[in-house]
């Protein structure tokens, strides 16, 4: 069963056509790779998804609801959390700081309340929940030690795994991350391919991935989506789209590029 579906999803920046009449359906409970060449329209599709950009034409559904109907601030209430490529956290927060922030979309109280704050029980309670849940999650990220730090000081590693750690405490059923192993040495990204895994067994949660290194992408997806100028141009299991044709020459394209710039 698909959580996720677009249907001939368009995308058009003036004459440029960054996404053209893409068909998507990611199965609930997967871990499905999102590849391309640079400029392919990946992180274009994610904007899409977060409701950042208004699609020139198709649909978009997640739970067979429709996702044009929602505001982005909306996306995250329903079930759908993101990282981004360059990491997005808010430096004059501590790393908890940032996990509570991740969590406010869940509390249940109105501004008057929030006013209040620790006047009330009720408020007091979710607050206490949020930190915990919080602390959980840094446990399970392994960083709770760097819990009162900023995360400006922090290793670059530890930062990604912050933002990792501030989509995981809103309790998605979606998580879209993109580029996770960006700017990460061998050691790391071996270690996030694991902590992927155990991200979807231990929080059920279906994991949509953009990601250039295709020895993680192909380690831990087992179904993959390849995109090239806005089109996608294969779909299957790593071992068919590896061998694909299609997905070859547009991959070779590119180092061929780059070979001569």
């Amino acid at each position: 069963m698909a959580i996720l579906e677009l249907k001939q999803v368009t995308m058009r920046f003036g004459g440029i056509v960054a996404v053209d009449g893409l068909d998507l359906a990611v199965e609930e409970g997967a871990i499905h790779g999102l590849i391309g060449p640079n400029g392919a329209g990946k992180s274009t599709v994610f904007n899409l998804i977060s409701r950042f950009y208004e699609p020139t034409a198709g649909s978009l559904s997640f739970q067979g609801k429709d996702l044009l109907c929602m505001a982005p601030h909306d996306v995250i209430h329903h079930g759908i959390a993101r990282t981004f490529q360059n990491v997005e956290l808010f430096r004059g927060l501590t790393v908890l700081g940032n996990l509570l922030v991740g969590q406010h979309s869940r509390f249940r109280y109105g501004l008057v309340a929030s006013a209040l704050g620790s006047l009330l029980p009720s408020v007091r309670r979710q607050e206490q929940e949020a930190e915990a849940r919080a602390l959980e999650v840094l446990e399970f990220l392994g960083i709770a030690t760097y819990k009162d730090a900023y995360p400006h000081s922090l290793p670059y590693g530890i930062q990604k795994r912050v933002e990792f750690g501030r989509a995981l405490v809103a309790q998605p059923k979606l998580i879209l991350l993109d580029e996770p192993a960006a700017g990460m040495n061998p050691q790391e990204t071996q270690e996030l391919a694991e902590l992927i895994r155990q991200v979807r067994d231990r929080y059920r949660a279906t994991v949509l991935l953009v990601e250039h290194d295709m020895s993680l992408v192909m380690r831990i997806c087992e179904r993959i989506t390849v995109m090239d100028f806005g089109r996608k141009i294969a779909e299957g299991t790593p071992a068919e789209v590896q061998s694909n044709p299609a997905v070859i020459r547009a991959y070779l394209g590119e180092e061929e590029d780059a070979a001569h710039a």
